[in-house]
C-alpha cells in the first residue's frame, strides 16, 4: 500500500514538472487563465532529457494550432518535424529542423489539402522551391518570408524622418538629446500599431518618437507564404541638438 502510494506521488511529482501550460492574451503578453485567452500552450519534456521538449499551441477553441520540437528548449533550437494547422483543423504547413537548421522540405497547403509550396532546405541554406495555386497548378516562385517595407510612394524612410521629425522645444529648453529607440509592428494591411518605447531619454523625446512612427503612412507589409502577416520592426532615433 505504502508502495502504491509513493509511487502515485512521484508520478504526480514527474507530470508537474514535465508539463506546464501558459496562456496568452494580445501581442504574446502571459496572463493566469484560459477564458481571456487568445491561444496557449502546453509544453512536455522528455522524461530522460529536459532540454528535449515538445510545444504545442491551441486556439482558443482547442483545435490544435502548432506544434514545435526543440533538443535545447531553453536555447529554442529546433529538432525534428514542426507543424502548423489552420484553425478549423486542417494542416497548414510542415517543416524539418535538424539541431536547429531547416534540413528538408518546408510544405504548405490550401485549405483543401492541395500543396501550395514546397521549398527545400539543406544545412538551413534554401536549394530550390516551387509554389502552386489553389487548384494545383504551379505558379512563378516567390518567397515564403517577404519583409513589410516603408512605400517609397513617399520616399525614403530616412527622409521621411528627417522632414518630420520635431524637436520638442521642451527639450531644446532643458538640452535633451540622445538616441529613443522605438518599437511597432506593421499590420496586415500596412499600417502602424502599437507603438511601445524600447529605450527612453526623457519624457518629451520620447513623445516625439512616438508622434513621429504614428505618423508614417502604411508601409507595404509583410507576407508569408503569399498573405500579408503583421511584423515587428525596432529601429532607433537619434535627437541631437
Amino acid at each position: 500500500m505504502k508502495s502504491a502510494l509513493l509511487l502515485i506521488l512521484i508520478s504526480i511529482q514527474f507530470l508537474a514538472f514535465s508539463q506546464d501550460t501558459t496562456f496568452y492574451g494580445r501581442n504574446g503578453v502571459i496572463i493566469e487563465n484560459k477564458a481571456n485567452a487568445l491561444t496557449y500552450k502546453i509544453i512536455v519534456m522528455d522524461k530522460d532529457d529536459t532540454n528535449k521538449v515538445n510545444s504545442k499551441f491551441y486556439y482558443p477553441s482547442d483545435n490544435i494550432k502548432s506544434e514545435q520540437n526543440y533538443s535545447n528548449y531553453s536555447e529554442e533550437i529546433y529538432h525534428g518535424t514542426n507543424k502548423v494547422w489552420y484553425e478549423t483543423g486542417e494542416l497548414k504547413k510542415t517543416v524539418t529542423f535538424q539541431n536547429g537548421l531547416e534540413a528538408g522540405d518546408l510544405v504548405t497547403y490550401w485549405k483543401s489539402g492541395t500543396i501550395r509550396r514546397i521549398d527545400k532546405y539543406k544545412n538551413g541554406e534554401f536549394k530550390r522551391g516551387k509554389v502552386y495555386d489553389s487548384l494545383g497548378k504551379r505558379e512563378k516562385y516567390y518567397d515564403y518570408y517577404q519583409d513589410a517595407i516603408f512605400n517609397t510612394e513617399h520616399g525614403s524612410l530616412k527622409s521621411f524622418i528627417k522632414d518630420n521629425l520635431q524637436y520638442p522645444q521642451e527639450a531644446i529648453d532643458n538640452n535633451e538629446e540622445g538616441r529613443v529607440r522605438v518599437s511597432f509592428v506593421v499590420d496586415n494591411d500596412g499600417s502602424i500599431i502599437d507603438v511601445e518605447i524600447l529605450d527612453s531619454v526623457s519624457e518629451s523625446l520620447d513623445e516625439e518618437a512616438i508622434r513621429l512612427v504614428k505618423s508614417m503612412p502604411n508601409w507595404i507589409p509583410a507576407k508569408q507564404d503569399g498573405e500579408n502577416s503583421r511584423q515587428r520592426f525596432a529601429f532607433p532615433l537619434n535627437f541631437q541638438l
